[in-house]
């Protein structure tokens, strides 16, 4: 009777942490109420119905004290320690976790995880409708599993359990070496509850080395062969990273892959492979015995694929590149000669790497392997020297920032060319990513998703001309190319300075043939659109750094028939729906009704950021902002250094800059304007700008999967803050400019400020933001070139800045013919002296304004681009790229109207 009711104590306090998915540090609590809502749970007693509260008490219990457990709840706090909060702004609440009823008042008990403080309080509110974990920024990692007490059986330590450390004695290339391995498997007990009475008797360990080889070792050998050094036999073995439950999953089933998902099943007390339709119901399910100790043979062997993979032609074993999950160190070598060392242990992944990179380049006939004699005949014709080459190795990560793929590239030494090439000859462009903002909205507006591509070894594709001749050193240890041999080559290299242009003059030749029938957009030359297929829709195609594209059609057909087009033409891997593109993760839903939505986030990069500026284990706050209220980064004074003090500043400050920009400038609006601040002294920063970057990093951190949506329905939520639709059918285009005029504080000196204000501190800060169909697709924050006269004339600037932007869009959109150039593009500003000045002509007072900013103006009279409308200040969304905010309750209503967390809708077309 009392392991069962402690069995049902931990069933329910699992259905605790299950349902509000809250990490397991919160066991405690969740059995804690599970213990005191039993007390409340009617029993019969002697044929009467009663409680054990009440058997204990005497008294009936009280229904009303029960709360949903790990609820958000607001309660009084006027008190830190000693000191009061009596100012005026100040808040006298705190946002913490409902975890328990407290026992010694009438109140209950909550936890603070911003500052780790548990608080008593009988003043409070609790507001059930919010997600707990996306509030503060809580991982859930599974329920706890609790067995039930044996007192019969006795307990004996495992001195080398499982994922314990080995050095085993073997052989490479005759040498004698100690390779590392681990414990995968312990003897089991000849009888229950005891061990082995001798050596005869006991069954071997099984131990399996870097190389995938394994070993049964005799008990009384494990004492030669285990690496003290790691103290690793004091640890557990521990599951992969990946592995939890509902983890998507592919099992190889009867020769093909099937989509499914990972459950731990209670009853065999083993994780399964199962496969379930929408509402649930299962379809086939494997249990999976012993796989926390197997789990790497299911993926050696190609059975198990952790992620849904989408890659056309996907077959099992066909093994595109080399895995890096086996790799010993997280940093790759530096030179060929490093990776092949013979007492490297990873050496045999990086020469299985190196070899698929030589010999896709052998096969694709890049090179002619040239005696030493002849390449000295060729010099002397030519005049010009061999270019020495290098292997560079590179460890690829995926989303989440885990090993991936160990990638080798041989690359020539451009910069030893001995050709002088102009800037022209080696010119390639690049796609944006407003453009790729561009096509996500697009595809979702059509109901369907991005597909992703890749060029195999993109710059060895296009021939060299027979005026650019070019013989290169093979990389230093090439151990497939004879010593004293060197590489003539027939096609484009990496590294060679025109590679670039030869490569993008190919794929442009390619997909503007006949066979594909694509024609270039004239306002961005990385933009393709046509009809491969006379009288379908039309596809959409855009090239992005160098050999990975996007593309789409509304048409499946049509996408088909691209693919089969360009793969006849070159090598490419169609790899499905877009999912990691260049450090954005696509998060794609599609709902039974044919909406689509897609959520662009670069959590993975945001990491890589708080890591590299030391913030890994600084605590954060899921409600803090970019701003530190009260002391805004116009106002950090300026430190006197020497250049030698400041240099290692100005590094540090350039490096993060540079981060935080491709992070602004990819899904994070909310810390462009921020950025844009920081970026203005990276030439000349001081240890306080430097504070103010480290809070900007710690923002990143609590807010790292923070993405923008869009979505193929309205963004209601917008709508609802503006008033009115944006993005409709007739007008998808629209645009907000806003300005801030003047210093970030007041200008005006009190008796506690009277210091004196520079002039980049007087100038306005400008921002824009440009809808397509309602989700954000470009934005801009910038400080003024030259401070305004008036609230009036800073508006202006922005208006202008923002009618540039718009135009930029309506010509690409304008090539797609997606829009009616004649039908203007709405721009909304909330100064109304800024909208009428631009609807008239000049007034006597603002007669000074440059005549640059006279464009709005002709947008408007002479070319009917756009049509510009005043909205209410506190409806105007640009209004988060123009200050540094003081109220976070402000600046988080804003960000809420353009950022989204993941989890703030699920991908499987269910609302939370």
């Amino acid at each position: 009777l009392v392991e069962k009711a402690w069995q049902t104590a931990c069933n329910m306090a699992r259905a605790y942490i299950t349902d509000m998915r809250m990490p397991r540090e919160y066991w405690f609590w969740a059995l804690r109420h599970a213990v005191q809502v039993m007390d409340y749970l009617p029993v019969t007693v002697n044929g009467l119905t009663t409680t054990p509260f009440e058997l204990v008490y005497g008294v009936k219990p009280d229904y009303r004290v029960l709360f949903r457990l790990f609820s958000t709840g607001f309660f009084c706090h006027e008190k830190d320690g000693s000191r009061k909060r009596d100012g005026i702004a100040e808040a006298k609440t705190i946002q913490g976790i409902a975890i328990g009823r407290c026992r010694s008042s009438d109140g209950l008990i909550f936890y603070c995880p911003s500052t780790k403080e548990m608080y008593s309080s009988s003043d409070y509110k609790l507001d059930e409708s919010l997600a707990t974990p996306n509030l503060f920024n809580l991982r859930y990692d599974g329920g706890i599993f609790i067995g039930l007490y044996d007192g019969d059986k006795v307990k004996v330590q495992e001195p080398y359990p499982e994922g314990t450390s080995v050095l085993y004695p073997t052989k490479i290339q005759g040498k004698k070496v100690k390779m590392r391995g681990t414990v995968t498997s312990v003897p089991l007990p000849s009888e229950l509850n005891t061990l082995p009475a001798d050596s005869v008797s006991e069954s071997p360990y099984t131990i399996r080395l870097v190389d995938g080889s394994s070993f049964s070792i005799p008990p009384v050998m494990m004492d030669d062969i285990v690496d003290f050094r790691s103290q690793s036999s004091t640890r557990t073995f521990s599951p992969p990273a990946w592995l939890r439950a509902s983890q998507k999953v592919m099992f190889l089933k009867d020769g093909e892959y099937i989509k499914g998902c990972m459950e731990y099943n209670l009853d065999a007390n083993s994780w399964q492979f199962a496969q379930r339709r929408r509402n649930g119901d299962e379809i086939w399910s494997c249990t999976l015995p012993n796989f926390l100790q197997t789990f790497q043979k299911y993926i050696d062997d190609g059975l198990l694929l952790p992620g849904h993979h989408n890659h056309a032609g996907f077959i099992r074993g066909s093994g595109n590149h080399v895995s890096a999950k086996g790799l010993s160190s997280s940093h790759p070598p530096g030179s060929l000669k490093k990776a092949l060392d013979p007492l490297s242990a990873d050496r045999h992944i990086w020469l299985d790497s190196y070899k698929e990179e030589y010999d896709a380049l052998f096969n694709n006939s890049t090179f002619e392997t040239i005696s030493e004699e002849e390449y000295f005949r060729r010099s002397k014709i030519t005049g010009r020297s061999a270019i020495p080459s290098m292997a560079v190795f590179t460890i690829k990560k995926d989303s989440l920032g885990r090993p991936l793929r160990s990638k080798s590239r041989i690359v020539a030494l451009g910069n030893k060319d001995p050709i002088e090439w102009t800037k022209a000859d080696c010119y390639a462009p690049v796609a944006s990513l407003p453009i790729v903002r561009l096509l996500t909205a697009l595809a979702v507006k059509n109901g369907t998703t991005l597909k992703q591509g890749d060029c195999k070894n993109a710059f060895v594709q296009a021939d060299l001309p027979p005026a650019e001749e070019t013989i290169v050193r093979p990389p230093i240890g090439c151990p497939f190319t004879p010593k004293g041999s060197f590489w003539l080559l027939k096609k484009s290299l990496y590294g060679l300075r025109r590679a670039p242009r030869h490569w993008y003059q190919l794929i442009s030749t390619i997909l503007e043939s006949p066979e594909i029938g694509l024609k270039r957009c004239r306002h961005d030359p990385c933009l393709f659109t046509g009809t491969p297929i006379p009288g379908k829709p039309l596809l959409y195609l855009v090239i992005l750094y160098v050999d990975d594209f996007l593309y789409f059609s509304p048409d499946a057909s049509v996408e088909r028939y691209f693919e089969c087009a360009l793969g006849a033409k070159i090598n490419v891997d169609f790899m499905g729906d877009a999912e990691f593109f260049i450090g954005m993760k696509f998060d794609w839903s599609k709902y039974s009704d044919g909406h689509v939505d897609c959520h662009l986030s670069q959590e993975a990069y945001a990491n890589v950021i708080a890591e590299s500026m030391g913030l890994t284990d600084a605590a954060v706050s899921p409600r803090m902002t970019p701003f530190r209220s009260g002391y805004p980064i116009d106002a950090i004074p300026d430190k006197d250094m020497s250049d030698t003090d400041r240099a290692p500043l100005i590094a540090k400050m350039r490096s993060w800059c540079g981060m935080l920009n491709w992070l602004s400038i990819g899904t994070r609006l909310d810390i462009t304007t921020v950025v844009s601040l920081l970026a203005s002294v990276q030439c000349k920063p001081s240890p306080g700008h430097l504070d103010a970057a480290r809070y900007v990093g710690k923002y990143v951190k609590a807010t790292a999967s923070f993405g923008i949506k869009f979505s193929s329905r309205h963004n209601s939520k917008l709508e609802a803050s503006v008033f009115f639709p944006v993005g409709s059918d007739t007008t998808p285009l629209a645009g907000f400019a806003d300005a801030n005029w003047g210093p970030q504080e007041a200008s005006r000196p009190t008796d506690s400020n009277i210091r004196e204000i520079s002039l980049n501190e007087t100038r306005s800060i400008c921002g824009h933001i440009i809808f397509l169909f309602g989700s954000p697709i470009y934005w801009s924050s910038h400080k003024e070139k030259r401070t305004s006269g008036s609230s009036c004339e800073a508006e202006i600037k922005a208006t202008n800045a923002c009618t540039k932007s718009i135009l930029m869009f309506r010509h690409v959109l304008s090539d797609l013919r997606l829009i009616d150039a004649s039908v203007p593009t709405p721009l909304y500003n909330d100064n109304q002296g800024a909208v009428n000045w631009s609807k008239t002509t000049s007034t006597k007072g603002m007669r000074h304004v440059n005549m640059q900013e006279n464009v709005v103006r002709e947008c408007i009279h002479c070319f009917g681009d756009i049509a510009i409308f005043h909205i209410p200040g506190i409806a105007n969304p640009a209004d988060i790229f123009t200050k540094e905010f003081k109220s976070d309750a402000i600046f988080r209503s804003l960000r809420g109207l353009l950022l989204f967390y993941p989890s703030s809708f699920n991908f499987s077309g269910v609302p939370r």
